[in-house]
C-alpha cells in the first residue's frame, strides 16, 4: 500500500515538471513568420535609418550648392579694362587702380571745367603727387589720356590751352611753392593774373578730397 501511494506521488511530480516544461517551451515559442516578419522590420527601420541619414547629407549638399551659386562672386578689378597711356602702374609697390583715379576725375574735377586752362590744375595735382610715368609724361599723352576717358568732354580737353600754364613759372613750380608775386614778375603771353587766382582756388578745391591712399590696389 505504501509502495503504491509513493509510486503515484512520484508519477505526479515526474508529470508536473514535464507539463511546467512543455508550458514554458510553448510561452518562448513563435511561429517561423513571426520571427521573419520581426527581422524584417528590424532590417527596414535600420534601412530607413540609414536612408535617411543620406537624404540629410544630400540635401546639405545641396543647399550649400545653391547657396555658393546665389551668392555673388567679386566682380574682376577694372584697372585691367581701363587705358592707361601715362599713369605709373604701381605706386610705393602697390598698383595705381586707374579706374577709382578715372571715377574721382568725373566726380570732383569735371562739374568744375569752366575754362579749357582748368585741365592744367588737374595735371598740376597729379604731377605733384608723382602719379605721371615720367618717360610718358607730355601735354599732348595727358589730353589723349583725358579724352579717351572722357570722349564726351573732349573739346575743353585741349594741349594748347594747358601749355599757356604748363611751360611758364606755374608748370616748373609744384603748387606748394606757388607765389602770386613772383608769377605776376613772370607772367607770359597769354597768361593773366587772374588765371593763376582761378588755377590756385581750383587746385585746392581739388586737393581737398584727393587721396593717393584711396588709389592704391588692397593687393598686388
Amino acid at each position: 500500500m505504501l509502495w503504491g501511494i509513493m509510486l503515484a506521488m512520484g508519477l505526479f511530480f515526474l508529470t508536473y515538471l514535464f507539463g511546467m516544461k512543455i508550458f514554458g517551451f510553448l510561452m518562448d515559442w513563435e511561429p517561423a513568420d513571426s520571427l521573419w516578419a520581426r527581422k524584417h522590420f528590424r532590417r527596414k527601420e535600420t534601412g530607413q535609418k540609414e536612408v535617411g541619414k543620406k537624404e540629410v547629407a544630400q540635401k546639405e549638399v545641396t543647399e550649400k550648392e545653391a547657396t555658393q551659386k546665389e551668392v555673388p562672386q567679386e566682380e574682376p578689378t577694372q584697372e585691367e579694362a581701363v587705358e592707361n597711356d601715362i599713369f605709373k602702374h604701381y605706386i610705393d609697390g602697390r598698383p595705381l587702380n586707374t579706374a577709382k583715379l578715372r571715377d574721382w576725375i568725373r566726380v570732383h574735377f569735371l562739374p568744375r571745367v569752366t575754362y579749357n586752362y582748368d585741365w592744367f590744375a588737374l595735371w598740376r595735382l597729379l604731377r605733384d603727387h608723382n602719379l605721371f610715368d615720367t618717360s610718358k609724361d607730355s601735354t599732348a599723352r595727358f589730353t589723349k589720356q583725358m579724352t579717351t576717358w572722357f570722349p564726351d568732354n573732349a573739346s575743353s580737353c585741349q594741349a594748347d590751352a594747358i601749355n599757356i600754364y604748363k611751360s611758364g613759372y606755374l608748370g616748373r613750380t609744384p603748387h606748394q611753392l606757388w607765389s602770386r608775386q613772383v608769377f605776376s614778375q613772370q607772367i607770359r603771353p597769354k597768361q593773366a593774373k587772374e588765371g593763376y587766382d582761378r588755377l590756385d582756388s581750383l587746385y585746392n578745391e581739388l586737393a581737398m578730397t584727393f587721396k593717393v591712399e584711396e588709389l592704391k590696389a588692397l593687393s598686388m
